[in-house]
């Protein structure tokens, strides 16, 4: 495992190529833009969403499980093809 992770940092020095990592703030800023635009029944699918977000697949997927970790209530809808938010003031009346 060692091995690869020098390999690897060898290749991107070479073609001068650098990695920063998500502080705090920008992952809170960028969970706050997915749940405004899942809420605003604007997200799509997920190559479509991560596109917005400017993220990868996998990650999307990591930030809307940290959403719903986080208590929020997040459905998919096969037949649309798109997140949506669950509300639930509007299932309790």
């Amino acid at each position: 495992m060692l091995f690869f992770a020098k390999l690897k940092f060898i290749i991107f020095s070479k073609l001068n190529i650098s990695f920063t990592t998500m502080n705090f703030t920008d992952k809170t800023q960028t969970l706050d833009h997915l749940l405004r635009l899942i809420k605003g029944e604007n997200a799509g699918n997920v190559k479509i969403l991560s596109g917005r977000i400017y993220v990868s697949e996998r990650t999307l997927r990591r930030h809307i499980s940290a959403l719903r970790n986080m208590g929020h209530e997040i459905g998919y809808c096969m037949r649309r093809r798109t997140y949506y938010y669950i509300d639930k003031t509007d299932s309790q009346k």
